[in-house]
């Protein structure tokens, strides 16, 4: 299942990395989650206090230099005059093998791949906040119009007692337990319009506005085989992985760069002066492949580094959607029961009223029986905002933003 704790840290932060500038922004209504979504990412983005443009590199990569070229530069002198004297200047060119330039491509576009699978972690975070904050408003609002609704009705019966109190018609008992009602559903009603306040308060620092899309409901689409392979998390690793196997293969000796040498030599004798061009080339047999022993460890070890992560990722994704699941199936099966529960509510009300202007039933047991059915004429409709919630973190769960 969800955690409230961790919701909430996530929320925290957020909030402390967006700045509350909803001046800087006019957000349009979003008329579904998706555009809530491309909303909120534009949003979040221009009025970020920290998310500051990663600086580009200035050094650029060569695409045929493997490393910086080197001038060696040597001056032999005779050690008596029948002895030339030779003068050597030596460029050395690191040139870049097929192999070698074949990885740089692979790794260039293995790169981009990894940014867009965390992109796509990005549009999962904050599919998720937006979620847990939307049905947070959408319940809270809820639960405050069931106790609004539940006061008017106790305001009513406490002007009520006041009248039969003035005719000594009203026990002190009688008159306590209307008033303990009344204080607990004005507590109650205090406690909930905060949580409304804070909610539509995370709900517009995230997206920049106030309203919730009307088609705000989701349908489960598919289950933990269909998605799990597809998952943000699982893909941004298995993307990692891909990389490191890359950059391991990058550092085989077959990789190593060609050497291009361009040598100019003068040879001085007495009476007599040689100037002498060459070139050297250098190529590593690709035919045997050795790599450092600390080169392979690291592999090794980053390998079961992701390996290790990645189950214990499938573990987790698998575990709450289980319980999630499992919470799906108990909210759908109380619904039908709480469907009844609200119409019997519904009848009794009306009964209880009669009975007790019949005076069969003492103000007591009326007061008893009306508080407890004005509870359960609304736990149907919570119920289902309950199972709503549900479908949106199974989908969250899943990995599949809005």
């Amino acid at each position: 299942m969800y955690s409230t704790a961790m919701t909430k840290q996530k929320l925290i932060i957020v909030f402390l990395i967006v700045g509350f500038q909803a001046d800087r922004v006019k957000a349009e209504t979003a008329e579904n989650l998706h555009q809530l979504l491309t909303q909120s990412i534009s949003y979040t983005q221009e009025n970020s206090l920290s998310g500051q443009p990663l600086k580009e590199t200035e050094t650029a990569v060569s695409g045929w230099l493997g490393d910086t070229p080197s001038l060696q530069l040597s001056t032999l002198y005779g050690s008596d005059s029948q002895t030339a004297d030779e003068y050597e200047a030596n460029l050395q060119l690191p040139i870049k093998s097929a192999g070698r330039r074949q990885l740089d491509d692979q790794l260039v576009s293995q790169n981009q791949h990894l940014q867009h699978q965390r992109q796509q972690m990005h549009r999962l975070y904050l599919s998720g906040l937006i979620r847990e904050v939307l049905w947070q408003c959408l319940i809270s609002e809820q639960r405050l119009q069931i106790a609004n609704s539940k006061i008017k009705w106790l305001q009513q019966q406490q002007r009520n007692a006041k009248a039969l109190a003035d005719n000594n018609q009203l026990s002190q008992t009688q008159w306590m337990m209307i008033k303990n009602a009344l204080l607990q559903t004005q507590i109650d009603i205090e406690s909930i319009s905060e949580q409304v306040d804070l909610a539509r308060h995370h709900f517009r620092a995230l997206t920049g506005g106030d309203a919730i899309p009307d088609n705000y409901r989701e349908t489960i689409r598919g289950d933990f085989s269909q998605f799990i392979n597809d998952h943000p998390r699982v893909s941004v690793l298995q993307a990692q992985l891909d990389q490191a196997e890359l950059r391991y293969e990058n550092s085989l000796s077959s990789h190593q760069n060609w050497s291009l040498g361009v040598v100019a030599k003068q040879v001085r004798d007495v009476g007599f002066h040689e100037n002498q061009m060459g070139v050297q080339v250098s190529i590593p047999i690709s035919a045997i492949k050795t790599v450092p022993q600390s080169d392979q460890l690291d592999w090794q070890n980053s390998q079961q580094d992701i390996h290790l992560t990645l189950l214990k990722t499938h573990t987790e994704i698998k575990q709450a959607w289980l319980q999630l699941q499992s919470a799906q199936r108990r909210l759908q099966q109380q619904q039908p029961l709480l469907a009844q529960q609200a119409e019997l509510a519904q009848q009794l009300i009306s009964q209880l009223q009669q009975v007790y202007q019949m005076n069969e039933i003492t103000q007591t047991v009326y007061l008893q029986q009306m508080i407890q059915a004005q509870d359960d004429l609304f736990a149907a409709e919570l119920n289902q905002l309950y199972i709503e919630r549900n479908k949106a973190r199974q989908n969250q769960t899943l990995g599949i933003p809005l």
